[in-house]
Order: structure tokens, then C-alpha cells, then sequence
């Protein structure tokens, strides 16, 4: 059986430098999805599973090369969550995007150092649930960036 799976996963994976890439579907998140053992699961779990044995609870796979579509064996190793945070920020992997630039961002920062310079308690014209409408966002909008939530570099 393993080697029919195994077929099935190379027929659409192509080499590229040293990193075996996966072709065929692939999540959001930008890994590649293989069905297997009766469920949709990440390419690079499959092909870890298939050569090199089952994944202990607890444990994710890891790319040494950071390519998310490869399946190359020899690139994937097993790591703990911890493990791979770390790596990530070593590896400068972890940007966060904030402000403006975020895809949720309903406010930009002159609108939020507006909300905290204006805001007043419980104020009929300055109050959060006031502020929010003429800014045009949720009253939560408005409490997180009053908390330092959000926005909170921009003062």
C-alpha cells in the first residue's frame, strides 16, 4: 500500500535544486494537501509518515529548507511546537504585519491617537459608543485601541 501512496504523492512533485516540490493542491496556509488515511492531511506530514514513520502526538514535522510545498524526506524532521516557533525566529520568519498594512485594519493611526486625545467617559459626543460611530468601527474597535490593544505603537 505505501508504495501506491508513495507513487501517487511523486507523480505530483517535481525536483527543484534539492527540494522535491509538491504541484498538486494546497491549504491557505501554503502547505500542500495530500488525501491520505481517509482524510485531507499536509503533504510534508505524508510524506514524513511514509518514509520515516508515524509522528508521535505532539509533534509537528519541520522543513530544514523552509520551502512549505516540499516533501523531500531528507529535509523533514520532527520537532515540537516550541521547536519550530524558535526556528521561525531565527530564521526571521515570523513578521508580523501591523497598522494599516494589517488586513483587518479598519483605522489608521492619525484615527486612533484621534479616539484616545477625544475620548471622555461615558460623554454623550465623546464616549466610546459615540466615537465608534462617527469613526465608523465597533465600539470594541474603539476600547482596544483606548487599551493599547491595537495602536498601541502609535501614540
Amino acid at each position: 500500500m505505501n508504495k501506491d501512496v508513495i507513487t501517487r504523492l511523486l507523480e505530483k512533485a517535481t525536483w527543484k535544486d534539492s527540494c522535491l516540490v509538491w504541484r498538486g493542491g494546497f491549504a491557505r496556509s501554503g502547505y500542500g494537501t495530500f488525501h491520505f488515511g481517509g482524510k485531507t492531511q499536509s503533504t510534508h506530514r505524508v510524506s514524513y509518515m511514509l518514509h520515516k514513520g508515524e509522528i508521535p502526538d505532539g509533534m509537528v514535522v519541520m522543513h530544514t529548507c523552509d520551502n512549505r510545498l516540499c516533501i523531500n524526506p531528507e529535509h523533514l524532521i520532527i520537532g515540537t511546537s516550541k521547536d519550530n516557533a524558535v526556528d521561525m525566529n531565527i530564521k526571521g520568519r515570523n513578521a508580523q504585519i501591523s497598522g494599516i498594512s494589517h488586513h483587518k485594519a479598519r483605522i489608521n493611526a492619525d484615527l486612533a491617537n484621534s479616539i484616545r486625545a477625544r475620548y471622555i467617559p461615558y460623554d454623550r459626543a465623546n464616549g466610546s459608543s459615540a466615537l465608534a460611530r462617527e469613526f465608523g468601527v465597533s465600539q470594541s474597535c474603539v476600547h482596544a485601541v483606548l487599551r493599547g490593544v491595537t495602536w498601541k505603537d502609535r501614540k
